[in-house]
């Protein structure tokens, strides 16, 4: 089965300062106009949050087992 949607996210472990918020979203803005990309920022504590409402903890595990990732952070 193929995704109904892609898209990229730019993950940060701080949040946007006020001034580069402004050129992100013009940049994100382009990308979809010009190529039909969807981007979006998220902060860390989001991604940790979508991975934990949508129950992706075992999936995570996984994705990092196949990149040859411990997920105990031991490697």
């Amino acid at each position: 089965m193929s995704p109904k949607r892609t898209v990229g996210v730019l993950v940060c472990n701080g949040h946007a300062n006020p001034y580069v918020e402004p050129v992100m979203d013009a940049w994100i803005e382009e990308q979809w106009k010009a190529y039909g990309r969807t981007l979006e920022f998220q902060h860390l504590d989001r991604l940790v949050e979508w991975i934990s409402d949508h129950r992706l903890a075992n999936e995570l595990k996984l994705a990092f087992a196949e990149h040859g990732i411990d997920f105990a952070g031991r490697n």
